[in-house]
Order: structure tokens, then C-alpha cells, then sequence
């Protein structure tokens, strides 16, 4: 018992440990352990932290010892932005293979209009096409975004179009990036992006093509063809002549514009992209009929579909409610549906006394959860639409009936 009080009385909490110590002279230190500083054996939880930090936290962090060096070097070349694309931090002249070292790490790149142009304090440098990148040994995704390949050499193409690339993404118009009128009347050494991409390029496992990049059917075809590796392609809005039969077992996304949707066999065409998962379509004025909307419930892979009028509300949609749950309950993938046009059977809400929340009143629902609460509102208008048109019929039978003969 003496004992005990006593190691109460002299037990502290240490402040850098958080345990208490019977002996008050007693301290706690942290001190880094020698496995720490091995090369490749960091925790778990500082992986994660590198995964996560931002491009001035790692410049800092590589600088703390040989295993934080070794880890954080690949996070930080990862992805590099303008700037570490021209390798700015590397003493080129000094040591040359520097540049090639820190090139290998590149797995992820950002091409955009001022990516490796000579022209990062807002003049047009003389030497504009002489500023290449290094060849990127590794790399495997390359993201281009608007207005990035506008004016550029086949060798600056050459760079960033590795023969390891796997996943090529554009964004709308990457074609048209000339910013100065000098630079578009003296670009002589312009080249197609395309061509470049289809002979450098025979790793290709996705594709993913934005609006207005000027691909033509032929070529379209012919890069199908030799991609023989491809798995997946995304088509933007502007691309409706790249669907092609040849894209049927890729094409997992799509967008479509209301110009085409005005064709008679767009939907006959639509409804043949078997392999589609995601779907926005524009329509025009024109109503759409029941037959064109459930043409597209062939479409069993979808999980997202929108479809959309160029005008809220401009567009009417012949679909009893009906139909769309029979619509609906044939896509069991689709969790994520939104029908922006004008039904019929919302004059009919009023009679359904549930409570349903429908935003805006247009058909939609983002996940299982919602979708099964949507299809259960939609079988009770349906009920409500049958009692209707059975009080419809009913009128019209008693005033087409002859009336009575008098004695």
C-alpha cells in the first residue's frame, strides 16, 4: 500500500510521450531511429503524407535525409508543371544527365499552351521552337488541353508523344493555340498532332477526344485499326462521324450535339454503341417520340445518361410514365439519369400523394437508393395515367353512342 502511494505521489505525465513516469527525474526523448534513416524504409503513414503534399512540401521534404530523397523523388516528378517541364531547377549546364535522371520519373504530363514555349514572361521568345523537352522514357498519361498544340514542331510533338504512352486525353479544340500574329504567319513547321500520335503512339489504351480536333473519318479508321491495344474511347460533341462500326466494342463515352440528333438514323445509330457507359445528348425543338427514347434501352451498360434540350422546357418528350419505368428497370446499371425535357405526366404529380422529392420535376436520381424511390413514383403515376385514360375512353364511348329512340 506504501508502495502504491508512493508512485502516485512521484508519477508525471510526460508532455512528449503522453505516459506517466514514476521518477520525476525521469525524461523522454524522441529520437530518429537508424531504420528511418535507411533508404526505402519510410512508414506507411508518410507514404500516404507524400502522396498527398503539394509541389513546394516535397521540394522541402526530399531535403531531410537519403530515404525521403529516394521516396519523394518519384512523387515529385510525377505530374511536373510548366516550369519543372523545362527542368528550370537543374543545373543543365553543369551536369547535362541531370535532366535525363529526373526525365524517367515523368509518368503524368499537363500539356498546356504555355507548356514549352519560350514565352513564360509574357513575350514571345525569339528561340520559340528551340526549347525542347527531354524525352520522357517513362511516360504514360498525357492530358492536352485547349489551345496546346496549336504551332508546334514535329520534334516538341516527338517529346511528349513517347512511344510508352498509354492514355491520351484532348480537350476541346488543342489545334488552334496561336496567341500572336507573327507566330501564325511564320508557322511553316506545323504538323498534325494526329499523325505524330498515330506513329509514336502503338501502346495506346485509351483515347479520349474533345470537340473540334479536326479528326477525319479515314484517319479515324485507320488509327482504330493499328491501335490494337486500345480498350477504351471517349468522343466529345463534334465527333458524331467517328461512330463507326469499328468503334462499337470501344466507345464507352459520348456526347452528342442537337445538329445531329436532327439526322433520321441518329438514335438507330446511337442504339448500336453497345459498349457506351456514359451518354449526354442535346436535342433540338423537336419532340422526342417514345420509339427513339426506348431504342436506346438496348444500351444495357450505361450509368450515365442525360439528355437535355437546348432550351429548358423547349422540347416535349411522348413517354408515358410507363414506358419510362419499363425503360428504366431495363438499364439496371444506369444510376445516374437525368431527362431535361417536358412529359405529359406531370400533370399528373398532383394526384400522387407520396412524398417524392424531385428536384425541378424532371426526371432524374443519382445513385440506387434514389432510383428505386423514383421507379416507385413512377408506377404510382402510372396508375393514376391508366385511371385516366380508362375516364378518356369512357367519355368518348358515351358520346359516340346513339342517343335513345322515344316511343
Amino acid at each position: 500500500m506504501e508502495q502504491t502511494d508512493t508512485a502516485n505521489l512521484h508519477s508525471k505525465t510526460c508532455d512528449t510521450c503522453g505516459r506517466p513516469h514514476v521518477r520525476l527525474d525521469d525524461t523522454c526523448e524522441l529520437k530518429p531511429s537508424a531504420l528511418a534513416e535507411r533508404i526505402g524504409n519510410i512508414p506507411e503513414i508518410w507514404m500516404n503524407i507524400l502522396a498527398l503534399a503539394d509541389r513546394p512540401t516535397l521540394r522541402s521534404t526530399i531535403r531531410v535525409n537519403k530515404a525521403c530523397y529516394s521516396e519523394g523523388l518519384p512523387y515529385l516528378w510525377y505530374c511536373p508543371d510548366d516550369n519543372d517541364f523545362r527542368f528550370y531547377y537543374v543545373a543543365k549546364k553543369k551536369r547535362p544527365d541531370k535532366v535525363d535522371f529526373y526525365a524517367r520519373f515523368v509518368r503524368h504530363v499537363i500539356y498546356t499552351a504555355q507548356t514549352d514555349r519560350g514565352n513564360t514572361r509574357g513575350r514571345l521568345d525569339k528561340n520559340l521552337h528551340k526549347v525542347v523537352a527531354p524525352q520522357f522514357p517513362n511516360l504514360a498519361t498525357l492530358e492536352c488541353t485547349t489551345f496546346s498544340l496549336g504551332g508546334r514542331t514535329k520534334r516538341q510533338m516527338t517529346g511528349i508523344f513517347a512511344p510508352t504512352l498509354k492514355h491520351l486525353s484532348l480537350a476541346d479544340n488543342v489545334d488552334d493555340g496561336t496567341q500572336y500574329y507573327s507566330e501564325r504567319v511564320s508557322r511553316d513547321a506545323h504538323v498534325s498532332w494526329f499523325k505524330t500520335m498515330l506513329e509514336r503512339c502503338p501502346l495506346l489504351e485509351s483515347f479520349d477526344l474533345g470537340e473540334d480536333n479536326g479528326v477525319g473519318r479515314r484517319d479515324f479508321h485507320h488509327f482504330l485499326c493499328c491501335m490494337v491495344h486500345l480498350k477504351s474511347v471517349r468522343l466529345g460533341r463534334g465527333n458524331e462521324h467517328l461512330l463507326i462500326d469499328h468503334v462499337r466494342p470501344l466507345l464507352k463515352s459520348l456526347r452528342v450535339g442537337p445538329e445531329w440528333m436532327m439526322e433520321p438514323n441518329s438514335y438507330e445509330i446511337l442504339s448500336k454503341m453497345h459498349a457506351l457507359e456514359s451518354l449526354e445528348i442535346t436535342v433540338g425543338p423537336a419532340p422526342v417520340t417514345s420509339d427513339k427514347l426506348l431504342s436506346l434501352q438496348s444500351l444495357t451498360n450505361l450509368k450515365h445518361l442525360y439528355i437535355w434540350s437546348n432550351e429548358i422546357g423547349a422540347t416535349r418528350c411522348a413517354v408515358t410514365a410507363q414506358e419510362l419505368a419499363f425503360f428504366l428497370e431495363t438499364l439496371l446499371r444506369l444510376t445516374d439519369f437525368r431527362l431535361y425535357l417536358e412529359f405529359d405526366f406531370f400533370d399528373l404529380e398532383s394526384a400522387v400523394k407520396v412524398g417524392h422529392d424531385l428536384p425541378e420535376g424532371y426526371p432524374r436520381f443519382d445513385d440506387s437508393k434514389s432510383r428505386q424511390k423514383y421507379l416507385s413514383y413512377l408506377e404510382n403515376i402510372a396508375e393514376v395515367e391508366l385511371e385516366a385514360a380508362k375516364a378518356v375512353q369512357w367519355n368518348l364511348a358515351l358520346d359516340n353512342e346513339p342517343p335513345a329512340m322515344g316511343g
